[in-house]
């Protein structure tokens, strides 16, 4: 799967503040996960993997 990249900061930002307050439920746990914490969760573990990549 290929995902065409964010533009801009802004648009990252608009992407981002669009998550607030949106849950979804993921398929394994069956626990409700906030999608904006979820992303930073994810930012943060790539950050740490992948030091490298701006």
């Amino acid at each position: 799967m290929t995902y065409d990249p964010i533009p801009t900061v802004d648009a990252l930002m608009a992407l981002l503040a669009d998550c607030a307050d949106v849950w979804d439920t993921p398929d394994r746990s069956g626990d409700p996960v906030d999608i904006l914490d979820h992303g930073r969760q994810v930012a943060a573990v790539l950050a740490e993997r992948h030091p490298e990549d701006e």
